[in-house]
């Protein structure tokens, strides 16, 4: 049962969303702190590395219940969609995965709201309450309906490089650079849940589900996600022009054409799309572009802020 657990958690995507919030925390937040430290003398107040650790796995817990509360509901579903794949009524009884969602979202959300009074902000538990509430108002009603379940669940991985910032206020007059990070994934998250749609779209035209390929066909859809990613384009490239234009320690044109690549990579995999496994292809470079996206602020650190 504990293999099948790990399964229905998707281990990987939890790691990616661990590394994400890890990244923006050593290389971002913490290295502006010692820039102001420098500057003004003295070392803004900041969480310490145990409650970070504590806001980490809250999040993690949260996501790996909504991934759960997915498979209780999309069993039939995915028997079209993902044969064998869905370990719920196989090696897991659905009261018991019940029971455990119940008990990952109650600790994640307590850890949460502790958190967030230890941080001097007892508001900011609210986006565990939101996101817990998102997860599960998803996989019940918003997955099945044209466009509305993929903007969700979009929002909810745009939050996750800004979660770390939420909870140090000493950052927030710098939350612009992890709003950019937010805003990257929500786009490419959005992308990429449109195209799981197109991949899944016989399984949910079997089972009744309105999302926007079964409503609308996959040409209509296919112009939604050239128009989503041109905005990416435009984002990627407005942003690049107002931080890197006028610096001297890495050509403005090189960084365009490192974002923008993958971005066209991405539009082009779109539109030579023609069966199941080659949406999946496209679904899985969009998670390797939005790692590298993340990754970029490894080197946006030794460059600028080292």
């Amino acid at each position: 049962m504990i293999i099948a657990l790990f399964k229905t958690f998707r281990v990987l995507n939890l790691f990616m969303m661990a590394l994400c919030m890890f990244l923006i925390r050593y290389f971002l937040i913490l290295p502006a702190f010692r820039t102001e430290a420098i500057i003004t003398g003295e070392y803004p107040v900041h969480s310490d590395k145990w409650h970070f650790l504590l806001l980490v796995i809250a999040s993690l817990l949260i996501a790996a219940a909504g991934y759960l509360i997915n498979d209780i509901y999309d069993v039939h579903t995915d028997e079209i969609n993902k044969p064998g794949k869905n370990q719920i009524g196989r090696k897991i009884t659905e009261g018991m995965a019940r029971g455990i969602y119940y008990l990952l979202n109650a600790i994640g959300i307590i850890l949460g709201m502790y958190l967030a009074i230890h941080a001097g902000k007892p508001i900011m538990g609210v986006v565990f309450i939101f996101s817990a509430a998102s997860l599960w108002m998803y996989a019940t009603q918003y997955k099945r309906l044209p466009l509305s379940g993929n903007v969700l669940i979009a929002v909810l991985s745009g939050l996750v490089p800004v979660i770390p910032a939420l909870y140090e206020p000493s950052f927030y007059p710098n939350i612009f650079y992890t709003l950019v990070f937010g805003i990257f994934s929500f786009l490419l998250s959005l992308c990429r849940e449109i195209v799981k749609d197109i991949e899944d779209v016989d399984g949910d035209e079997r089972s009744q589900f309105k999302t926007f390929p079964v409503r609308y066909g996959i040409t209509a859809t296919r112009s939604v996600l050239y128009i989503i990613l041109t905005g990416s384009g435009l984002f990627t490239a407005y942003i690049l022009h107002l931080l890197f234009y006028t610096n001297n320690v890495i050509n403005f044109w090189y960084l365009v054409a490192i974002f923008e690549i993958p971005v066209a990579a991405i539009a082009y995999l779109v539109s030579t799309a023609k069966e199941k496994k080659d949406y999946s292809f496209t679904s899985n470079f969009i998670k390797l572009t939005l790692l590298a996206g993340i990754l970029s602020v490894i080197p946006f650190y030794y460059y600028f802020l080292r």
